[in-house]
């Protein structure tokens, strides 16, 4: 089936027969590559119309214009044969506004465009930002940037879930990130944050960092970690006592005399589990290891080996008893 362009441009001016209309349907549904074709032209044709012009445009008289050189030529040049098509003149003028718009979209996407990165479970990403700067998005994570920054300041969006920023020093152009209702902003460091179901989590490794949700304001310093929860919405100031927070970047869990609770919680964020403390006795263990890319189950077997406890495993929990 031969759908060319004048038929699409027809069926965007809702000129096309009935018949044209059928073929129409049943061609975009005959391949991925048919549906993205027209849907291509959809975006020109939405976007060419979004137009915002300083020149209103007379587009009958530019056609009467059009039709006088027209004429003209036929006078020098006798062989040509002139158009009586119906509705030709106002395909043309598609024609003209068609290529006006994809120029104008192209331009647009190219400046200002924004562009998205996400994670899906267990999927950790890494990518470099247009002024050098590393951005490292953990798993369940949704993050948006500009393709290109403003001069006087470069931001970005953590919809949900984790990244690691480590930032090109520029003083005149701050970087601020948006988590919700908190704004980030630094002007050359490398920080950790989270944002899920409305907690807020901030971790600075290097540098200075300042945090506001538009009332109150705090710097942060390095191993300073800044806890903000949705129920109070109070800053909570403390130290960040261990690098499990690095995990999904290092793939290592460092515990220096770590709290049994704090390795659970970071195990559990990491491998997506469920992992209880079933006998209240063993939150005072505290843990002395390295653990580098390994699997959640060796894991947990150097545990329970090392503590003499219990890893009893069920449909909806894994048990340290």
């Amino acid at each position: 089936m031969n759908i060319n362009d004048d038929i699409l441009i027809s069926y965007l001016l809702g000129e096309a027969t009935a018949r044209q209309v059928a073929e129409m349907e049943d061609w975009q549904k005959m391949s991925d590559e048919n549906a993205h074709r027209l849907k291509q032209f959809q975006i020109i044709w939405q976007a060419s119309e979004n137009l915002n012009l300083q020149t209103p445009m007379d587009a009958s008289e530019s056609l009467k214009r059009f039709k006088q050189k027209t004429l003209d030529r036929e006078t020098e040049q006798p062989k040509i044969i002139p158009i009586r098509l119906p509705g030709v003149w106002l395909k043309i003028a598609a024609m003209l506004l068609i290529t006006i718009g994809v120029s104008w979209f192209f331009l647009q996407y190219k400046n200002h465009g924004q562009l998205s990165l996400s994670t899906a479970k267990l999927e950790v990403k890494t990518d470099t930002l247009s002024d050098g700067s590393v951005v490292t998005l953990n798993q369940n994570t949704a993050f948006k940037y500009p393709r290109g920054f403003n001069e006087d300041k470069r931001e970005v969006w953590l919809d949900r879930g984790e990244a690691f920023f480590s930032v090109i020093h520029r003083t005149s152009q701050p970087f601020i990130v948006n988590a919700g209702k908190i704004r980030i902003q630094v002007l050359g460091t490398s920080f950790n944050v989270k944002n899920k179901s409305g907690s807020v989590e901030v971790i600075v490794e290097t540098g200075l960092v300042a945090v506001t949700d538009g009332h109150q304001k705090l710097f942060l310093r390095p191993n300073e970690k800044l806890s903000i929860l949705p129920e109070n919405k109070k800053f909570v100031l403390s130290q960040s006592t261990n690098k499990f927070y690095n995990y999904y970047r290092t793939r290592e869990f460092v515990a220096d005399g770590t709290p049994l609770p704090q390795l659970v919680n970071a195990l559990n964020e990491a491998y997506d589990c469920h992992i209880v403390i079933e006998n209240t006795k063993l939150d005072s263990l505290k843990l002395n290891t390295t653990f580098r890319n390994e699997s959640l189950e060796d894991i947990l077997d150097v545990i329970g080996r090392t503590f003499k406890i219990k890893v009893i495993k069920t449909n909806e929990a894994i048990l340290l008893k």
